[in-house]
């Protein structure tokens, strides 16, 4: 049995959102589409580092919230109250950059 190994990365990126969107481990999903498990994780890597860099923010505004900021990304969110300290939340980020 052959395996699909392509070097697109807009290719891998379609697989990877494929893969999300299947609901199966990416272990079953790349065996049951013939892919290299351990080429689909290097891709998968490398574009998540991308597509941090390229992440873009809307603003949304509720006056009744005691929430200021939400936060999110890769799973992790950051609730900030509207008096929230911006040294804390350097510290925050700085730790996640650091993942």
């Amino acid at each position: 049995m052959s395996s699909l190994i392509p070097t697109k990365p807009s290719i891998w990126q379609q697989m990877i959102l494929k893969q999300k969107s299947s609901g199966l481990s990416g272990v079953r999903w790349c065996e049951c589409n013939h892919v290299q498990y351990n080429t689909f994780c290097y891709w998968k890597r490398r574009l998540s580092k991308v597509s941090l860099s390229r992440t873009s923010f809307i603003e949304v505004q509720d006056k009744d919230s005691p929430i200021g900021v939400q936060l999110e990304c890769q799973g992790i969110k950051v609730l900030l109250k509207k008096d929230f300290d911006a040294p804390t939340l350097l510290r925050v980020l700085t730790i996640l950059k650091g993942k």
